[in-house]
C-alpha cells in the first residue's frame, strides 16, 4: 500500500503533499520518508485523524457528522495550501467523496484502492498471472465476526459477501495464551513447586518453609 503511494506521488510531481492517516502511521512517518528519500524537493505535510476510522467502521459517513469531522481536520492549518493528498488508511476510500467535495476537485485525491489496484493489476500482467474471469464463490475470514464489520465490507466490495470467523486468526486467543506463558514463568521464579492450569482459573500451590514445620498455602486466580 505504501509504496505505490509514494511512486504516485513522486511521478505525478506534486510538490505540497499532505497525508492524512491513522496515529500510528502518522508516528511512524514512513510516506514522510520514502517520499523523501525519492524526492528532497516535496514538502510532505502529516496529520493523524483518528476519528475517522472509527466513524466509518461505524457507518457514518456520507451525512453530517462524519461531513463535521473531515472538515475539522482538513481546515487543519497543516493542509494548508496542498496540490494532493493522501489517504493513507484502507477505511478512508469510503470518505473520498466528501473529502473531494471539501476542496471541490482543486487538491488531487490519491487513496490506496486504486493505486495498488493497478499496481497488482500491473505485476500479474507482467507474470502472466492476471485471471479475467470469475470462478466459484469468493470466501472471506475474519478473527471476529461483527455484522458492523460485514455492513462496512460489504460497502467496500459492493456486494454480498461471505464472512467466516476464523480462530487461527484469533488475536485474543493468541494474546491469553501469551499471558499463561509469561505467568508460567514468573511464578517459577517465585519457586512455585506446582502450577495447574485450569478452563477458568488457575490454581497454583506454593511451599513455604516456617520455623518448625511446612504448611501449604493455596491461592486461586480468578
Amino acid at each position: 500500500m505504501v509504496d505505490p503511494l509514494v511512486q504516485a506521488v513522486v511521478s505525478e510531481g506534486y510538490k505540497n503533499v499532505g497525508v492524512i492517516a491513522t496515529k500510528a502511521t502518522i508516528n511512524s512517518s514512513i510516506y514522510r520518508n520514502k517520499i523523501k528519500s525519492l524526492n528532497q524537493k516535496v514538502k510532505v505535510n502529516q496529520l493523524a485523524t483518528p476519528l475517522l476510522a472509527p466513524m466509518i467502521e461505524e457507518g457514518f459517513y456520507n451525512g453530517n457528522i462524519s461531513r463535521s469531522v473531515i472538515e475539522s481536520y482538513l481546515d487543519h492549518p497543516d493542509l494548508k495550501d496542498i496540490d494532493a493528498l493522501l489517504l493513507a488508511c484502507t477505511h478512508y476510500p469510503l470518505i473520498r467523496k466528501e473529502i473531494n467535495e471539501y476542496y471541490d476537485g482543486k487538491v488531487t485525491i490519491l487513496d490506496s484502492t486504486d493505486v495498488v489496484k493497478e499496481e497488482v493489476k500491473r505485476i500479474l500482467t507482467e507474470e502472466d498471472l492476471l485471471c479475467t474471469k470469475r470462478f466459484g464463490q469468493d470466501c472471506f475470514y475474519v478473527s471476529d465476526y461483527t455484522s458492523s464489520f460485514e455492513e462496512t465490507a460489504r460497502n467496500f466490495y459492493g456486494e454480498d459477501l461471505n464472512l467466516e470467523a476464523d480462530s487461527r486468526f484469533d488475536l485474543t486467543k493468541t494474546l491469553f495464551d501469551l499471558l499463561i506463558t509469561i505467568l508460567v514463568v514468573w511464578f517459577n521464579f517465585k519457586s512455585i513447586s506446582q502450577l495447574f492450569v485450569c478452563p477458568d482459573m488457575y490454581v497454583y500451590i506454593k511451599q513455604e518453609s516456617q520455623t518448625e514445620s511446612k504448611s501449604t498455602r493455596t491461592s486461586i486466580l480468578q
